[in-house]
């Protein structure tokens, strides 16, 4: 009993300030404990999923490409571009290397999702550096293009290019191959359209035997410049060979006063047509205009039976010379036979015999039509092809036969003269033998019955004028026989 009483009064005595200080004062020393005990058991804990976990990964994407490849960080600099690339978007069209970023993590970023350090420890490049793909680490696999060559351009972004090769006539060899990389650079270039090399030298590396070309005196001005795709197709095209339009609208929209030719009423076949490429060379030609032969050999490559005349003993001087545009022109004309003067009424004679022009509009033969004649119905009333012809001829004068048979053939069938004619009879003052043109010009000479002179002047050009016997003769009238005729 004394020791509860004491202990009463001893509790009596104690002030409850003093306990609770007490307490507090207990107190640090074991929430520090406590703490220690719990940093100490989550660093456990950390250290043991550090080991446990996988280290955080990240597969390297298109914006590191240039790490390795940094040889192709001057391409960003060319006049063009491909689009993925300038967006370092290499993965759209190439295969990941399997190249990975590993990091390293603490127990606190673990939980917090926090990224504090990071390495790699496949390429072992430190932060900042690039190097080229000959100094960069070896990677464990090897990129490759997403797909075939064939589908990757084609199939993914120029789908419009894939649906010419079934729209299109003709096709170019590589592009119906889908050899893409053989004209275009994969990434950037200084041409146009990502091409290789400059149009010229591209073009040629296929086309070799086009360069002879440059070596003509004449070329065709898009052709020297080196400018192919103006005229051709890159791709492919419904006109061969992959013309960008049919010649005949192709040339005209660089020529455009031949063009209005095409309103003209005459017009040459190859021309009405659009074949300029059957005179012309589109490329380059040792003669002017482009022409693949020179005049008048171009001309007798179509027309073989003009080309024959040039063996005729007699021809027309421009025909002679070769001068074919002399009297024709050579794409379109408002006249007959491409004619640079209208055929009726002899206009086109007329540019060059002026002198018989007076007379001849005065006379008969200005006024008929001879049927026989093979320029009939082009030569028309009156024409002068009624009688000539107007290339070659085996007869003085170009007449298309010999000229007592000629002029027989419209004053026929009388075959009885007053005055002889033949191979058997002299013509003394022209030569040759006596023939109607002895006496007579069929063009006129202003004297009644085409004489060539008048009255008595006539005679005494081959008569004595003393010597009256010609009047008398022991037979009639002389007989002439056309050579051939029944």
């Amino acid at each position: 009993m004394a020791d509860f009483a004491e202990e009463i009064s001893r509790s009596l005595e104690t002030e409850p300030g003093e306990e609770q200080e007490e307490i507090r004062r207990r107190i640090p020393p074991l929430f520090l404990l406590f703490l220690g005990a719990a940093v100490l058991g989550a660093a456990l804990i950390g250290y043991a999923l550090l080991k446990i976990a996988p280290d955080v990964t990240e597969v390297v994407n298109s914006r590191y490409c240039l790490t390795c490849h940094a040889e192709l960080a001057q391409d960003f600099k060319k006049e063009t571009v491909h689009l993925p690339f300038s967006a370092k978007r290499c993965i759209s069209c190439h295969t990941e290397h399997g190249l990975k970023l590993v990091e390293t993590v603490t127990v606190i970023e673990r939980v917090f999702g926090k990224k504090v350090n990071r390495k790699n420890s496949q390429l072992q490049i430190p932060e900042g550096e690039v190097r080229t793909s000959d100094k960069a680490p070896r990677p464990p696999k090897v990129s490759k293009l997403t797909m075939k060559e064939k589908k990757l351009c084609g199939g993914s972004c120029h789908k419009d290019l894939v649906k010419l090769e079934n729209k299109k006539t003709y096709v170019m060899p590589p592009f119906k191959k889908k050899q893409c990389l053989s004209c275009h650079q994969a990434h950037a270039s200084n041409q146009a359209f990502l091409l290789n090399s400059p149009t010229k030298s591209l073009c040629l590396s296929c086309h070799p035997e086009i360069s002879k070309y440059f070596l003509r005196a004449n070329q065709h001005p898009p052709f020297k410049a080196g400018d192919c795709t103006s005229c051709h197709r890159g791709h492919a095209s419904n006109a061969k060979p992959l013309l960008r339009r049919n010649p005949k609208v192709l040339c005209m929209g660089c020529h455009p006063s031949v063009a209005t030719l095409m309103d003209l009423p005459v017009k040459m076949e190859p021309f009405e047509k659009g074949n300029c490429p059957l005179c012309h060379d589109p490329h380059g030609s040792p003669y002017k205009k482009l022409l693949k032969k020179p005049a008048p050999e171009l001309c007798y490559s179509c027309h073989l039976k003009i080309a024959k005349l040039q063996k005729k003993p007699v021809q027309m001087p421009p025909f002679r010379q070769g001068l074919c545009l002399g009297c024709h022109r050579p794409h379109a004309s408002e006249n007959k036979k491409l004619l640079v003067a209208p055929l009726e009424k002899n206009e086109i004679c007329y540019l060059c015999h002026e002198d018989v022009k007076g007379n001849y509009k005065t006379i008969g033969h200005n006024k008929v039509v001879n049927n026989a004649s093979a320029y009939q119905p082009e030569a028309g009333i009156g024409s002068c092809l009624n009688c000539h012809d107007p290339h070659g001829s085996d007869y003085e004068g170009l007449i298309q036969k010999e000229v007592i048979a000629l002029c027989l053939t419209c004053h026929g069938p009388r075959r009885y003269f007053a005055h002889p004619i033949g191979f058997e009879w002299q013509d003394p003052w022209r030569g040759g033998y006596l023939r109607c043109t002895s006496c007579h010009n069929p063009m006129g000479t202003g004297i009644t019955r085409l004489k060539i002179r008048d009255l008595d002047g006539l005679c005494l050009r081959c008569h004595e004028a003393d010597d009256p016997s010609f009047i008398y003769s022991d037979r009639g009238a002389w007989h002439y026989q056309v050579p051939g005729a029944r």
